[in-house]
């Protein structure tokens, strides 16, 4: 995999994974307006909000892990001297 493949991946990565944090975020709301107007089964909307923020966190770490690799390929690249 050439270094441009690789960045257009992680670019695509961030943006994928911000588009999945967005959509797990409106997972809690949801899941906050059924334990309002439902307040019986509040441990599994409990539940269900937890396993969101996990993938949340999980997300997070996705779009941390792309930055990271493209500040990395960044780096390398000014280290190589023009051609």
């Amino acid at each position: 995999m050439t270094r441009t493949t690789g960045r257009r991946i992680a670019w695509a990565t961030i943006a994928l994974g911000i588009l999945f944090v967005l959509f797990c975020y409106s997972g809690i709301v949801m899941v906050g307006s059924f334990s309002v107007s439902n307040p019986e089964g509040i441990e599994n909307y409990q539940l269900a909000a937890k396993i969101y923020w996990g993938l949340i966190a999980f997300g997070l770490l996705t779009i941390v892990g792309a930055g990271i690799y493209l500040v990395r390929s960044g780096a390398a690249n000014a280290d190589r001297p023009a051609t």
